[in-house]
Parts: C-alpha cells; structure tokens; sequence
C-alpha cells in the first residue's frame, strides 16, 4: 500500500473542486476550469525540474498531432478546440501526479469529482429547463440552452456508475452516499430519456461489484447474498403496489417503452449493423473523409468513428494508446503496494469508459469533454505507476 503521505494539500483540493466544476461546466466556462488545473500540474513540474517521457506520451501525441492535421485536410475542418481540450487533460493529469505519492487516495477523489459534475449537469438539463417536443429524445442544455441529444445526455451518466466497486469496499460513509445517489439519479434519469447504454453499464458494474463481495470471503458473501434477497424484495414490493408512483413512472418513462413495447434484439439494434459494416468495409475509409458514415450512418463506436474520420494513422495511434493504457492498468492491478480502492476504482473506470467507447460516439459530445476525462486518469495513471513501482517506505504490502 503506497502511502508515504495521506494529508491532501491546498493546491489538491483545489484541483478537485475545479474537476467538478469542469464536470458539470458551471457556468458554461469549462474550459477556463480546466486550463486552471492544466497550470497548476504545469508549475509542479517546473518546480521539480524534471519530466518522464515514454512511449505512452509518444503515442497520444502522435494521435493528436496527426489527428488535428488530417481533420483539417481531409475534412476541412478545425479540431484545434477539441485537441486543445484532450491535450491539457491528459497531460494535466499527467503533471499533476507527477512524484505524488498519493495517487491511491487522489485518483479516485479525481474520478469522482469528474463524474459527479458531469452527473449534476445531466441533472440539470433533464429537470430544470422546458420540455422539448421530442420528449426526452432532444434535451436543453442548462448553461447554454442549446438542444442536445439523449444519447449525449446519458454519456455524462455513466463515469460516476464506474465508481460502484470502488464505493461499496470504500470506508468512507460520505463517498458510498455521494456514490449511490449518484447512481439513483442516473436510472431515473436515463429511465427519463430512454437512454439504454447506461441501463447496460449499470448491470454489468453490479455483476462486477457482487462478484467482489462474493470472492472475498464467506462472511462477505452471506452478507452480501442476504442484503441483495432484502434489496429485491422490497423493490418488487414497493413497483407492485405502486408506492411512490414507481410502477407508473416506469411504465410510462421513455425507456419502457424503447425496451418493452417496441422490443429489443441486438441482431437488429443499427448500431450494430452499422458497426459490422464498417468491419467489412475497413478499407473503405483508409483515408478518412467519412467514407462509412457516408453510407450508414453514425457508428456509434470511438475507434471505427475515428477511423471514419481521419483516417488509419490516427486510429493506429489511439490503439496503440489504449493497449499502453491497458497494460498500465493491469501494472497496478497486480502490484500489491497498491491499495485495493484505487484497483476498484480504476477497473471499475477502465471497464465503464472502455464499454461506452464502444456504443456511442464519445468525440463529439461536449467537444469530446469524456473523452478528455478519460485521458485525465489515463495521464495520472501514467505518472503514478513510476511511484508505485517503488518500494515504501511506511507500508506493507496487502
């Protein structure tokens, strides 16, 4: 367990109070948030005097060079605000952990930040501003006012359903209620707009959380068996007898009747098929230029999206990237100096976002602001394993 300090200091309270504002995008000005926490990482390592460079670093900056140049030749367009945003997140998180020895208690602090801010922007949007005629499907962002669409909506949902694991095995009483709110005001808002991925996600990081508690120990697993009987019980108690209305706002919420009245198969969901295609097609698009979505439509997936849009050399660089990202991951997950919170936590993010990646088109909604996230803990990770990789000084191993 990697600790050689546990007081958190002024300047990283700060950054994740700026994260949160960054989330939720208080008052439209996100990106003034985010250039604030990409200047404090920036002094703390002109402070040290000193960076590490490896492939990883290499890899996201060839991605986003190459990506920024051929969407402006191939497509005539200026990605420079976006790849602005993804390069001041990944290296922000980057700096900020940079020979910070406190990443098994900071990162997570940093992930939940994030997501509770995008989960409260969420929130506002689909409760405080008119309704649209299309009911759900179109929504009002709350700062800007501008018409967005569900799916975009419900993506901002999802990192906080990440953080499920992580809260559950969590000690602190504040982070498990933060944690399970969050996670109540994503099904009743997603039930709301009709949104299916984060309905999906949510089913797939409880089966990951159960299966934790089972396989710690036999009184965890009696426990936990017991305590979700109880949990069952009073929710078909509660749904059949209509207290609160529940069984009336469920069946008659958008997302009722997108799963039950007009069905459900994957063999026919389009997101699918149009991913097929583009498989069977790859080579259609080796330039770019929106060859594929031409033809079928939105793929709804990061890789073929990006893919479709510039072409094989930036989708060659953001693989390799996520591979790196990948290992990294599973560096940490077996080193046994690291605390079982930030294993939960990083799982739990890597397998929400890695999910998402692949049912929806994450780069253009919010100026790709998920992604960015995504990237955040990416470049924090990638500074923390340095440190992890050393042995401490006041801990044992667990």
């Amino acid at each position: 367990m990697i600790r050689h300090s546990t007081e958190i200091k002024k300047n990283e309270i700060t950054i994740i109070v700026l994260l949160f504002l960054f989330g939720m995008s208080f008052l439209n000005l996100a990106n003034y948030y985010l250039l604030s926490i990409f200047m404090i990482g920036l002094i703390l390592v002109i402070q040290k005097g000193k960076v590490y460079v490896n492939l990883e670093i290499f890899w996201v900056i060839a991605f986003l060079i190459s990506f920024l140049v051929l969407d402006y030749f191939i497509n005539d367009s200026n990605s420079i605000y976006r790849v602005a945003i993804w390069t001041m997140m990944y290296f922000a998180g980057n700096y900020i952990m940079f020979e910070n020895d406190k990443g098994d208690k900071l990162i997570p602090l940093y992930m939940l930040a994030l997501s509770f801010g995008f989960l409260v922007h969420a929130f506002l949007s689909v409760y405080f501003t008119p309704p649209y005629i299309g009911r759900g499907r179109y929504i009002y962002d709350f700062w800007t006012m501008n018409l967005k669409n569900a799916t975009h909506i419900g993506a901002w949902c999802i990192p906080i359903v990440s953080l499920l694991t992580f809260s559950v095995n969590n000690k602190s009483k504040l982070i498990k209620a933060i944690v399970l709110l969050g996670n109540i005001l994503v099904l009743i808002i997603n039930f709301e707009i009709g949104q299916r991925t984060a309905i999906f996600i949510i089913c797939i990081m409880l089966l990951y959380t159960l299966y934790k508690k089972l396989t710690s120990s036999l009184r965890n697993m009696i426990k936990t068996l017991v305590v979700l009987l109880l949990i069952i019980m009073v929710i078909f108690i509660v749904y059949y007898l209509n207290f609160f209305g529940l069984k009336e706002f469920v069946q008659q919420s958008i997302l009722y009747q997108r799963l039950v009245l007009q069905g459900f198969s994957l063999k026919e969901e389009p997101r699918f098929q149009r991913q097929l295609y583009a498989v069977s097609h790859f080579g259609d698009s080796f330039f770019g230029g929106y060859a594929i979505r031409s033809q079928v439509g939105q793929l709804h997936n990061l890789w073929l999206d990006l893919y479709d849009m510039v072409g094989f050399l930036p989708f060659l660089f953001i693989v390799l990237f996520t591979i790196s990202n990948i290992r990294n991951l599973f560096k940490i997950v077996k080193n046994k100096y690291v605390t079982h919170d930030l294993k939960n936590a990083l799982v739990g993010w890597f397998l929400c976002l890695l999910l998402q990646f692949n049912f929806e088109p994450v780069l253009e909604y919010g100026d790709g602001k998920i992604f960015g996230a995504y990237l955040f803990i990416c470049g924090c990770i990638n500074s923390y394993k340095y440190i992890m990789g050393r042995k401490p000084l006041l801990s044992k191993p667990i």
